[in-house]
């Protein structure tokens, strides 16, 4: 696309139909009327015909053919600059240039009606793709009255000394306006459609480009989460064996010894043999609490990735190596390590908002804020892309939800008035049960 100020271009779909091809049809048009031009008058007043008949008494023989060709030459760059310059001050200051230089140029060569209309229509053409709808509604009108001013009034011609004025008939006028309205209303239909065909091709394109870029990102995360759970995986394997033996292998070795020597003296006392039990019952229910531990731990190492969130920084280096996406995540007082619940849902969030930002937004720029409330943590997914009239909330947001139902969570997305999309979770950490947070 067109992302230069200056008359630089790159040549796609969009620039084509919007810039260089109503370009070409408005040097056709010129070719057209100088041809027509060049028909009538030849290159010179030693060669020229008609010129008396056909010039107003303000334009001389003398000065007729260069005012004709300085004119044109100003209206062919007004032209161009009207189409391909993206700075709005200097296309309303080309397009007084250019309407200027076309009225200036109808004027001048008075009743020379096929010469004059050419000129009128391309011009009609440059206010139609060169400007946004709002302007070139103005700016079109503007342009079409000048054309039908001058159109009615430029019949002056000198004849024996005397000024006279040919005055055209309301039919005459009245075909050359409706001629110029159609021909701008044609123009205004043809760039619509043209828009509608852009918007067709670049979201298929853009659909591509997301779907390559989403597959080598999950295989890239998929690749990290290897490659780190492995060493993760190991390193944990290694201290919950430590943890088993130095604590579960404590109690079971304590209480076999205990049960052996109660065996091999069956006559011992009763209240020496309820406190032994009572030791083996204290001895038994500690060995199974540090199962239970054991076995929470174990279950965090099936989601190595999700132990911390650290992780984060790491989806967010992947994201912007294979996107491009400029991702500021701004971490406040967030914890490491908020239990393998929450640590899920967040990175789960974070994967979709991701996501979401690049393939239905098309932005350029995330922005990612966390906040630990005392007992509530705050996690906000910004973005400065085209964001949505209506939210429609899909697999990806539904499943979202879902995630923090589980958690008492809530879920909030907007459009901000200032553009891009908006997605805010809540996690009341009150309603996690004390075992789930690792803080």
């Amino acid at each position: 696309m067109l992302r230069s100020r200056r008359f630089s271009l790159e040549i796609n779909d969009s620039a084509f139909l919007l810039r260089v091809f109503p370009f070409f049809i408005v040097l056709c048009l010129c070719l057209i009327a100088f041809t027509n031009f060049l028909n009538i008058f030849c290159f010179s007043p030693m060669r020229a015909i008609n010129i008396k008949s056909s010039t107003s008494d303000f334009f001389t023989e003398k000065s007729f053919f260069l005012t004709f060709y300085s004119f044109f030459l100003l209206y062919i760059i007004s032209a161009y600059a009207i189409l391909f310059i993206d700075n709005f001050y200097s296309k309303i200051l080309f397009y007084v240039l250019g309407l200027t230089s076309a009225c200036l140029m109808a004027y001048s060569t008075n009743q020379t009606f096929t010469l004059k209309l050419f000129i009128y229509i391309s011009f009609l053409i440059c206010t139609v793709y060169g400007y946004k709808f709002g302007v070139k509604l103005i700016t079109s009108s503007t342009a079409l009255m000048f054309f039908s001013v001058v159109e009615a009034f430029s019949g002056f011609s000198t004849v024996e000394g005397n000024v006279s004025r040919y005055v055209k008939s309301f039919s005459e006028i009245n075909s050359v306006v409706f001629t110029m309205t159609l021909c701008t209303v044609m123009a205004m239909i043809l760039k619509q459609i043209a828009k509608n065909y852009i918007l067709a091709s670049e979201t298929v394109k853009h659909q591509n480009l997301v779907m390559n870029q989403m597959s080598e990102l999950n295989n890239k995360l998929q690749e990290y989460a290897k490659n780190h759970g492995e060493e993760a995986v190991q390193n944990e394997r290694m201290r919950i064996t430590r943890d088993m033996h130095d604590s579960c292998g404590y109690a079971f070795v304590n209480i076999t010894a205990i049960i052996d020597a109660i065996m091999s003296n069956p006559e011992i006392e009763r209240d020496k043999l309820s406190d032994t039990l009572l030791t083996v019952r204290n001895l038994a229910s500690n060995g199974l609490k540090e199962t239970r531990k054991t076995l929470r731990q174990i279950r965090e190492v099936e989601s190595p990735t999700q132990n911390n969130l650290t992780a984060v920084y790491e989806i967010k280096r992947i994201f912007q190596q294979i996107t491009g996406i400029k991702v500021d995540i701004q971490s406040g007082n967030l914890k490491e390590n908020y239990g393998i619940t929450i640590n899920a849902i967040i990175m789960h969030t974070l994967q979709e908002g991701l996501t979401n930002a690049i393939r239905h937004g098309r932005a350029k720029n995330i922005y990612v804020t966390f906040w630990d409330d005392v007992n509530l943590l705050t996690m906000v997914i910004k973005d400065d892309g085209i964001g949505s009239k209506e939210v429609v909330k899909g697999i990806g947001l539904a499943g979202m939800e879902e995630r923090l139902s589980k958690v008492m969570g809530r879920l909030e997305v907007s459009t901000p008035k200032e553009g891009g999309f908006r997605l805010e979770i809540q996690i009341p950490l009150v309603n996690i049960a004390a075992d789930e947070l690792k803080l």
